[in-house]
């Protein structure tokens, strides 16, 4: 019955972070692309939902809360198996919003340190030459 709690568990960490990726997905995506070339806005994209997908299973699934089930005096029922994914949706939802929380931050910060044009430079930059 164990294997049966651990592996819900797992299942539901991993159904969590795939709903944070398929709910951060295009946004994340549109906001890199404005900032980075497409090569560079792909590997970000991929190394954060990897580590969204990495932080929200090791998170969710708290296998040293789990280890109280492996003594034979308690139980496993299908309230606790469910008590338990309640918690572990729980404990992963708020592991990816961090995650995505701490990295949107991030662009954020990068996107205000980057150099804007001024209307001026902008209109020369763009102008045909006179010559």
């Amino acid at each position: 019955m164990f294997t049966s709690l651990l592996v819900a568990t797992f299942i539901a960490s991993l159904l969590v972070s795939g709903l944070t990726v398929a709910l951060f997905l295009v946004p994340i995506r549109h906001i890199l692309g404005l900032h980075l070339t497409a090569e560079a806005t792909s590997l970000w994209t991929r190394s954060l939902f990897l580590t969204v997908c990495v932080v929200g299973a090791s998170a969710g699934t708290r296998l040293w809360v789990l280890q109280h089930y492996l003594s034979p005096d308690t139980p496993i029922t299908a309230d606790v198996i469910a008590m338990e994914v309640y918690r572990t949706i729980l404990a992963t939802g708020e592991a990816n919003i961090a995650i995505v929380l701490v990295f949107c931050i991030g662009v954020g910060t990068l996107a205000m340190m980057k150099p804007k044009k001024s209307p001026e430079t902008a209109s020369r930059n763009t102008a045909p030459d006179a010559s």
